[in-house]
């Protein structure tokens, strides 16, 4: 279990490409982007009504995460700390995989979490719906994210959307991972 996950009010729970021309850079990618060694198996077919956004490497990188170092990060609130992503997140990940989740919205961390934590793909998932949230794509979403972050807006509507759900184990079974070393 990938061990770190964050909430724009909790966050629950680099391999810097910089100097690298893009064909080494996807090179060095593929090295690590093993989601079947990882354990977590192939990434299931996304349900057509989930909404997608992404940017980056569109596979599962298997980084060696350090359990010890992982964490639970609260933020929200107001504006979104950079030094906190550098300096840890960013090491803690390694150049990963990082997930957005959120129900309502668009890719509006997308871009910025690429560049700011040198992720290998930043995923945005839409998910506003019990189907959705049940759905094996989310749930393996979230088993291959080395970072995850709850973007804000109505929390209700993440209760209301994700409670009693598969999307919930996931969370808990990570957040559950992130206190057993933290």
């Amino acid at each position: 279990m990938k061990y770190y996950m964050m909430l724009l009010l909790l966050l629950l729970a680099g391999c810097s490409q910089q100097g690298s021309s893009g064909a080494d850079a996807t090179s060095a990618l593929d090295a690590l982007a093993n989601a079947e060694q990882c354990g977590f198996g192939p990434r299931p077919a996304k349900p057509g009504a989930l909404q997608r956004y992404a940017v980056g490497y569109n596979e599962d990188v298997c980084v060696p995460l350090v359990p010890a170092d992982a964490g639970i990060i609260l933020m929200g609130g107001s504006t979104d700390v950079d030094s906190i992503f550098t300096d840890k997140v960013r090491p803690y990940i390694q150049g990963g995989n990082v997930l957005v989740l959120r129900t309502q919205g668009a890719a509006g961390y997308n871009d910025y979490f690429l560049h700011l934590l040198q992720a290998a793909l930043v995923e945005t998932l839409l998910v506003d719906s019990r189907d959705k949230a049940n759905s094996d794509y989310v749930r393996w979403a979230l088993q291959t994210a080395e970072f995850i972050w709850f973007a804000g807006g109505d929390q209700s509507t993440y209760i209301a959307n994700w409670q009693n759900t598969a999307l919930q184990q996931a969370l808990h079974a990570a957040y559950q991972s992130a206190q057993r070393y933290g």
